[in-house]
């Protein structure tokens, strides 16, 4: 029986080292990319991230429905401040209806963060609006995702979380 599994463990070794042999073999041969190539294409996706996340603020301020349209993924989920959660549907319907009316808007504190498709956007928005005749005012923490696809990205998730006063 010990000279079978020794036999079998000396096959495995060396088909393991053969396979490892190779897949050096292989990547050593591939000349290896620019050392700035990826730095520069995240600088790129960062600043096309932070064009967008302009674009997404003016279409919440405007209430642009046709922004919406574009700047959201079908499959899109925006969580509001009191936690009520919204499709696109739902989005550019409430920007058409007229029944929400921005009279601050703003996004600050913005960071980026980009991983090969996807991106995170975190930062702080200050409004004053009313919503079906409620108003709300106050700065907020929000996180939206970001996912690029056929080349233009798109809002997957966009959630926001008012920012309590401190208690004296």
């Amino acid at each position: 029986m010990k000279p079978i599994l020794s036999t079998v463990v000396l096959i495995t070794s060396a088909a393991l080292f053969s396979a490892c042999a190779a897949s050096e073999q292989q990547t050593s041969s591939t000349p290896a990319p620019s050392a700035t190539a990826p730095a520069e294409a995240g600088a790129n996706a960062e600043q096309e991230v932070r064009r967008v996340q302009q674009e997404y603020d003016k279409a919440w301020l405007q209430q642009d429905a046709a922004a919406f349209e574009r700047l959201l993924a079908d499959e899109v989920m925006q969580i509001n401040e009191e936690g009520k959660v919204f499709s696109k549907a739902e989005i550019v319907a409430n920007a058409k209806s007229g029944t929400v009316k921005f009279e601050v808007g703003q996004s600050g504190d913005i960071k980026v963060r980009v991983y090969g498709d996807t991106a995170l956007v975190s930062g702080r928005w200050t409004e004053k609006s009313t919503r079906q005749g409620k108003q709300v005012v106050g700065a907020m923490q929000m996180m939206i995702v970001y996912v690029k696809r056929n080349g233009n990205w798109q809002v997957v998730s966009d959630q926001i979380t008012l920012i309590a006063a401190p208690k004296p």
